[in-house]
C-alpha cells in the first residue's frame, strides 16, 4: 500500500512501496502504452490505408525483407519494416503533421529528454536532502534509467535496424543530433528515450502517486516525439515503454522503500563544524 517517509519534525511524503504498488505502476504504464498504441497504430489506419498516389513507389521497390543501411553498408538482423507496412505508413502520417501547437509540443518534448534524464536523479535526491528524507528514491530512479538504457542499447546494437530517415526516402530527421553523415545513434529499435522516460515516470509513480499523470503525459509526449522527427517507428517506441516501466518495476522490488521510523530510513548527514 503505501506509507510516510519521515521528513523534518515528523513530517513526510506519501510514498507507494510494496509488489502491489508496483503492480499498480506497472497497470499505469501498460494503460499508457495501450493510448500510444491508439495513436500510433489505430487512428491513422484509415489515412495510412488510402495513401496518395505520391505516398507509396510501386511494389517493385518497396524495401527488401532484409535491410542495408544505405551509409553504413551494415545489414540489420532486425530488418526494417517494409515500405508499405502499417509501422512505415504510421511514420508518415505523423511525419507529416506540421500543425504549429502539435510540432511546438513535440519539439519542445524532444529538447526536454536529455536535461530530465540527466536531472530527474540529482533533483530527488536535492528534495531529500532538504526535507531529510530517504535518499532511496533517488537511487532507485537512477538504476530504472541505467537498467532500462542498458537493455535498450544492448538490444538496438544486436538487431541494428536502421531508422525510418535511413530506409524512407521522404523523411529527413528534424532531429540536430542525426543530421549530417555521422549521426548520434545509427540504430532504431527499441528506442532509449521511450525507454529512459517511461523508467523515470514509473519509478516517479511507485515513489509518490500524484505524479503519476505529469510523468505519463511527458513520458508519452517523448516518444511519439520521436516519430514525428523521423528517427523510430512506433513499434521501437512501444517496445522501449515496455522496457522502461519492466526495469523501473524490477529495481523498485529489488530496492524497496525503508519502513518509516526505522533507522534506514534517516538520510546519512555531513556535519561540519564552524
Amino acid at each position: 500500500a503505501g506509507a510516510r517517509a519521515p521528513g523534518p519534525g515528523g513530517a513526510g511524503v506519501q510514498v507507494a512501496r510494496g509488489p502491489r504498488a508496483s503492480f499498480g505502476a506497472l497497470a499505469w504504464s501498460m494503460r499508457t502504452a495501450f493510448a500510444l498504441t491508439f495513436f500510433l497504430v489505430v487512428a491513422p489506419v484509415g489515412r495510412a490505408q488510402s495513401p496518395d498516389s505520391t505516398d507509396a513507389p510501386a511494389d517493385t521497390v518497396a524495401l527488401p525483407p532484409v535491410s542495408v543501411d544505405p551509409l553504413t553498408g551494415e545489414v540489420a538482423t532486425d530488418p526494417a519494416p517494409t515500405y508499405t507496412s502499417l509501422d512505415a505508413r504510421t511514420v508518415r502520417v505523423i511525419y507529416r503533421v506540421e500543425a504549429a501547437p502539435f510540432a511546438g509540443v513535440m519539439r519542445v518534448a524532444n529538447e526536454s529528454s536529455y536535461p530530465v534524464f540527466a536531472g530527474a536523479a540529482p533533483v530527488l535526491a536535492g528534495v531529500a536532502l532538504v526535507r531529510g528524507t530517504t535518499y532511496r528514491p533517488a537511487v532507485r530512479l537512477a538504476a530504472s534509467e541505467a537498467g532500462a538504457l542498458g537493455v535498450a542499447y544492448l538490444l538496438k546494437n544486436t538487431l541494428r535496424r536502421p531508422r525510418p530517415y535511413r530506409t524512407m526516402p521522404e523523411i529527413r530527421p528534424r532531429d540536430r543530433r542525426h543530421t549530417g553523415e555521422a549521426p548520434f545513434d545509427s540504430y532504431s529499435f527499441p528506442s532509449g528515450h521511450a525507454a529512459t522516460s517511461f523508467a523515470i515516470a514509473t519509478s516517479l509513480t511507485l515513489t509518490d502517486r500524484r505524479l503519476a499523470a505529469p510523468a505519463y503525459v511527458w513520458a508519452t509526449a517523448v516518444s511519439i516525439s520521436r516519430v514525428w522527427h523521423g528517427v523510430h517507428y512506433p513499434s521501437d517506441i512501444l517496445a522501449g515503454a515496455v522496457i522502461g516501466a519492466g526495469a523501473a518495476v524490477v529495481v523498485h522490488l529489488l530496492l524497496p522503500l525503508p519502513s518509516a521510523g526505522s533507522e534506514a530510513a534517516v538520510p546519512f548527514r555531513v556535519v561540519v563544524p564552524l
